[in-house]
């Protein structure tokens, strides 16, 4: 048995080195070209899909290994490219990679596309190229480094490409149904992402921030389409261009001061310091005055389809309401909302019967319009500067934590522009620990403060205590001017409903350091502070030397006791400084 399993093992042997023998080529083998393969091919149509293709695919080398692929496409409306392929026609980008996503120029609702993959093996160096590169020419075929399309000088020849390539590639049509794209508007960038919506009311200056996709890609869009309260009536539509993604609606003061019904407002679209009327001055119209509005907001893509329509305020159950400028000043009214009840309101009051007064510009402005601190709009840059501009002169009047990153992008923006500006403030006094008096270094970008000492002066900061009256005589206390024209003003305190607030019988002040372009307007008597931690005077006003903006250290609306002079004082600011009549 041993004997005869030896036998078969030596046949076996000799088999095998017979056939080994009888395939050895007696001259050289000619090296075979790779084929390629997608992740999908068919003999027949696919279904319809999108535009924006991840294809994957893949080679095969017999006798060697594959380096990399040549990809192209081509418009094949009727299939016949995809029948009787000409690969030598076309234009191909070089990949080492498996898989690469290709965006079909898509140009109606449906088309057809032909994807060639043709995979090229080790015969070629892929060294010599680098991905993504443009590859023409064939059968002598080159690396179109000008992408002009035009064998030149700057271009290189790739002879050994010829024979690495599969001849066939790899051929599939896909036929393409476009997506419509969607479109939202503006969210916060915060873990709890939201809409950000209009303020419940604004003035006739209204900033919209949207974005919009496609599952074709976002190159496939074109553009946006808005309308105000009608979406039916295909008039009321104004078309806006992709990049128009922050636009302004702005009904200047003079359209608005002479309207009786709805106005049309002009578009703007990117920020304050580049913005520019789009659709060379085209507008928007159907704008309701003193009434609530909403605006529709659609995306187009490059096949001609709209997206969802979408809408703001974002629900029914939010408002957007427009309310008509009625006078050249405006009161933006800094004052936390929870403030306790109604003294927001009792100020607002105390200023309409102040500026009633016949002495300031013949009492026009007693109809000044308001902006409350929740009011202020989110996109500060530009609706915030753009509001400020419709009016000659803006008084704004904040408590302890003033809304400074508005103030720092609508005040200067506005001073800058030929806007005047009453600024006034107060601070909190020693006691309370938790107050950043950091923070108040952004005082000095847009009031007129020394940007050295407007938070480092030399006396140590702890906060002073300015008392309604003196503690001792029960005298209002006096605040000094420094210049010529203004009046000695003297502490009050605003009556509501014949009782006083308790937290205005004093207020904490600091003194203010200005910078060398301007001046002084007012100081106090130290002795009426407490604890007297100043020796001497303390200046809590200044001008700049422009004339485009006071700052006082001090609430104004507690300035008007014993004499009432406070009118005199705005008189002086407002038609004398500011040159208002």
């Amino acid at each position: 048995m041993k004997n005869f399993y030896s036998l078969i093992l030596i046949a076996a042997v000799i088999l095998f080195f017979g056939s080994c023998q009888k395939d050895l080529p007696s001259e050289s083998k000619i090296n075979q070209s790779p084929s390629t393969r997608l992740w999908i091919t068919s003999d027949s149509l696919l279904n319809e899909t999108v535009s924006r293709q991840h294809i994957y695919f893949y080679g095969e080398d017999p006798d060697g290994y594959v380096t990399g692929y040549l990809i192209a496409f081509i418009k094949d409306s009727t299939g016949s490219f995809a029948q009787n392929p000409n690969l030598n026609i076309l234009r191909y980008v070089w990949t080492t990679l498996n898989d690469t996503i290709i965006a079909l120029p898509l140009l109606q609702k449906k088309d057809k596309f032909t994807i060639i993959v043709r995979a090229v093996d080790d015969r070629f160096n892929p060294a010599s190229i680098s991905n993504g590169a443009l590859i023409t020419g064939f059968p002598s075929p080159y690396w179109d480094k000008d992408s002009n399309g035009t064998f030149s000088a700057a271009d290189t020849m790739l002879q050994s490409l010829q024979d690495a390539v599969d001849p066939k590639g790899v051929v599939q049509l896909f036929p393409i149904k476009n997506t419509p794209p969607t479109v939202r508007f503006g969210i916060t960038n915060d873990d709890n992402a939201s809409t950000i919506e209009q303020p419940e009311t604004t003035y006739t200056v209204a900033t919209f921030s949207f974005q919009a996709d496609d599952l074709d890609g976002k190159a496939t869009l074109t553009g946006f389409r808005i309308a105000l309260n009608d979406s039916t009536d295909a008039a009321e539509w104004t078309e806006l261009r992709a990049t128009d993604t922050l636009v302004t609606l702005i009904v200047p003061k003079e359209v608005s001061d002479n309207a009786t019904g709805p106005v049309e407002a002009e578009i703007y679209s990117g920020l304050f310091n580049n913005n520019h009327m789009v659709n060379t001055g085209k507008k928007i119209s159907n704008l309701r005055l003193n009434a609530e509005n909403v605006l529709y907001l659609e995306a187009k893509d490059i096949a001609g389809e709209f997206s969802k329509r979408v809408r703001m305020p974002s629900t029914a159950s939010r408002k957007w309401y427009v309310k008509k400028p009625q006078s050249r000043m405006l009161i933006v009214a800094d004052y936390n909302p929870t403030t306790p009840s109604g003294f927001n309101d009792y100020i607002i009051k105390y200023y309409r019967n102040l500026f009633s007064d016949s002495r300031i510009v013949n009492g026009l402005l007693k109809d000044f319009d308001v902006v409350y601190r929740n009011n202020i709009p989110s996109y500060m840059n530009p609706a915030l500067i753009k509001t400020l501009l419709l009016y000659d002169v803006v008084l704004w009047y904040t408590d302890i934590n003033p809304s400074l990153l508005a103030a720092q992008i609508g005040l200067r923006s506005y001073t800058d522009n030929g806007g005047k500006v009453i600024f006034t403030t107060q601070f909190k006094d020693k006691n309370n620990a938790t107050y950043l008096y950091s923070d108040l270094i952004k005082l000095r970008d847009f009031l007129p403060l020394d940007p050295e000492k407007v938070i480092t002066d030399s006396i140590p900061f702890i906060g002073n205590r300015f008392y309604v009256k003196d503690q001792k005589t029960g005298i209002n206390v006096k605040v000094i001017p420094l210049q010529s024209g203004y009046p000695v003003l003297y502490s009050d305190s605003i009556s509501t409903g014949g009782g006083q607030p308790a937290f205005h019988t004093g207020v904490a002040f600091r003194k203010i350091f200005k910078d060398n372009d301007s001046q002084y307007l007012y100081t106090t008597d130290s002795s009426h502070t407490t604890p007297p931690d100043y020796i001497g005077e303390l200046e809590i006003s200044c001008i700049d030397n422009q004339k485009r903006i006071v700052m006082f250290a001090m609430p104004l609306h507690i300035l008007n006791g014993w004499e009432h002079n406070l009118p005199l004082f705005f008189k002086q600011v407002i038609e004398n400084e500011f040159g208002i009549h």
